[in-house]
């Protein structure tokens, strides 16, 4: 989380980063303040339930985690009410129609832990959940030879 967070806020941006495990904020917060990014906050919460409504960004990451989320269509809904119109949300996640890297994912994932929960990580069903939390699929691509999905996802108004 931290480093993603950090280069943007680098480049001037207003950052929010939120992570469940305490352990990975107290990081990234160190992360910050060792280089001075005071507009660089990072926050111990669970983005299905909620963001901070205070925060308006034109930018949200999910990196590495969307597989994971019990609840993705909660987390698009969170995010559309802090984003600005045209807002954009990048998801990376591991791509669920490559399937030779899930099938070892799963075996491994099933011997040592739980299963991923790959249900929303066809790029068809992540466009579906889109249009139902007020976003549009943008661009969908893939990367590192198929194993990993880059989704780019923009908020969408009624006036739109």
């Amino acid at each position: 989380m931290g480093g993603y967070c950090l280069s943007l806020a680098r480049d001037g941006h207003r950052v929010l980063g939120l992570d469940r495990d305490p352990t990975m904020v107290a990081r990234a917060r160190r992360m910050a303040q060792g280089e001075g990014l005071a507009h660089c906050v990072f926050l111990v919460a669970d983005a299905q339930k909620s963001i901070p409504a205070s925060w308006e960004v034109d930018r949200i990451l999910i990196l590495e985690c969307w597989d994971r989320f019990s609840r993705p269509r909660d987390l698009l809904r969170s995010a559309r009410a802090v984003m600005n119109p045209g807002a954009r949300v990048l998801i990376i996640t591991p791509n669920r129609q490559f399937p030779p890297l899930w099938w070892i994912a799963n075996r491994i994932a099933g011997r040592y832990g739980p299963v991923f929960r790959d249900r929303f990580s066809f790029p068809r069903r992540i466009a579906d959940l889109a249009r139902t939390t007020g976003f549009r699929l943008a661009r969908s691509v893939p990367l590192h030879r198929g194993g990993t999905l880059a989704v780019t996802l923009v908020r969408e108004d009624p006036d739109d």
